[in-house]
């Protein structure tokens, strides 16, 4: 079948791994299928693009804020071609796979969990007419009913294809390292974060071999030298690790490459940053630092302290490494102290840059759910989930004693006075 994946209206800054690998299942597998960016793309064109391909099928891969962008264009679609299938995948789907065909009844269909092999499946049930209920992850209608079956991970990612980078739109890297899937899979619970609805709590770990193979076949293709693994698990197993960094030597990577890693405080030691720098390492980058307050660590389920951070960030500096780190203001039990240690911690680690913001209550995330629990009103205001460094937020706070306005204030003191990366 032909088939159209598109990431909806925005700037992209590095291919969209997920979509990639889902484009590259697809083809191994003898279907057509194609990536399309359609920023600032008007919708005639749109149209056209899709009629003049032939698609049969057109997908989706959802975020949150993105959502009404995605509802406009299915409308567009089956207004223009009837016959053409839509479906939707990715994080907000995953979370919210019966509400998101109840909001948008030009999607046919959507996916929950990892789509390579739901979506694969889904096109030959569509083609040989196999029950739907047998496809994992599906949600649609039946009748008068939503139906939606059980959410499948792909537990071999070795077998994987390496993802599609290609497509329609493009997109401007700017020095932006290309980022490389190791890792699926999270055992922690962090109060913010909706992964768990999409690959789970199980981690599952590509081989040395499968990963130092997928940075050749990189720089074959011109992908350049700058590389992004964006994995929060990525250092958890040092004898991994270890066999990567010599991997690399062996390959003749060691020194060719300008990577970064991902982690958390308590996945890192000294034998590890030491190993990681030796082996061409330039930056850590610190995601889920998010707070200065050990109090509000421990109220967003992380399982490092601000000492850790300290001392983690102390020794990433001591082998010449850069360091990262994105910190957050406004979660449940947060106060105007809380964000003023959190502000002092930032300054006081003297980190290379930062990234700063206010949590919102993903769907599929504890806070969301908190959100429901507290009857306010996050459901169906997708597009408020858009950060906007700009503006305060205008979505309630969760358990915060401060209102969106003053908690804008704190994250904009940051920002002026610390590095920001993004």
């Amino acid at each position: 079948m032909r088939v159209l994946l598109v990431i909806p209206q925005i700037s992209l800054t590095s291919p969209p791994l997920g979509i990639g690998y889902i484009a590259a299942r697809l083809k191994a597998s003898g279907h057509m299928a194609d990536i399309l960016n359609p920023v600032e793309m008007p919708d005639d064109k749109f149209v056209s693009f899709i009629c003049d391909g032939g698609y049969e099928v057109v997908g989706f891969t959802s975020m949150t804020f993105l959502m009404p962008e995605i509802y406009r264009l299915a409308r567009i679609i089956k207004k223009e071609s009837p016959s053409c299938t839509t479906i939707c995948g990715g994080v907000h789907t995953s979370a919210l796979p019966r509400l998101t065909l109840e909001e948008c009844p030009h999607l046919d269909f959507t996916i929950a969990g990892e789509g390579e092999e739901a979506v694969l499946n889904f096109l030959q049930a569509l083609e040989k007419g196999f029950n739907l209920e047998s496809v994992n992850g599906l949600c649609f209608r039946k009748g008068n009913q939503i139906v939606s079956t059980t959410p499948q991970r792909y537990q071999d990612l070795d077998a994987l294809p390496f993802p599609i980078r290609e497509m329609t739109g493009g997109f401007s890297q700017e020095d932006i390292p290309l980022r490389i899937n190791v890792v699926r899979g999270c055992p922690y619970r962090c109060i913010s974060c909706s992964y768990l609805k999409v690959s789970g709590s199980t981690v599952r770990r590509r081989t040395v071999k499968s990963v130092v193979q997928e940075l050749k076949y990189l720089s074959q293709r011109g992908y350049g030298d700058q590389v992004s693994f964006s994995d929060c698990m990525f250092t958890q197993d040092g004898q991994w690790l270890k066999d990567f960094c010599e991997a690399l030597k062996q390959a003749k990577l060691e020194g060719q490459l300008e990577w970064e890693v991902t982690s958390t405080p308590n996945l890192l030691n000294e034998e590890k940053i030491r190993l990681l720098a030796k082996c061409g390492c330039k930056r850590v980058n610190f995601w889920t630092a998010n707070s200065g307050d050990d109090a509000i660590l421990r109220r967003t389920n992380k399982a490092f302290t601000v000492s850790q951070l300290r001392e983690v960030c102390e020794q990433i500096k001591k082998y010449g490494m850069e360091t990262f780190a994105a910190f957050l203001f406004g979660y449940p039990g947060e106060d105007a102290n809380s964000c003023k240690k959190t502000l002092e911690f930032a300054k006081e680690l003297n980190l290379d840059s930062y990234w700063f913001g206010i949590p919102k209550p993903f769907p599929g995330s504890e806070l969301y759910q908190m959100a429901l629990d507290m009857d306010e009103e996050v459901t169906g205001k997708w597009k408020d989930y858009f950060m906007n460094p700009e503006e305060p937020p205008n979505l309630p706070t969760i358990g915060c004693s401060l209102d969106p306005e003053e908690l804008f204030n704190f994250m904009s003191t940051a920002r002026r006075q610390l590095p920001i990366r993004f």
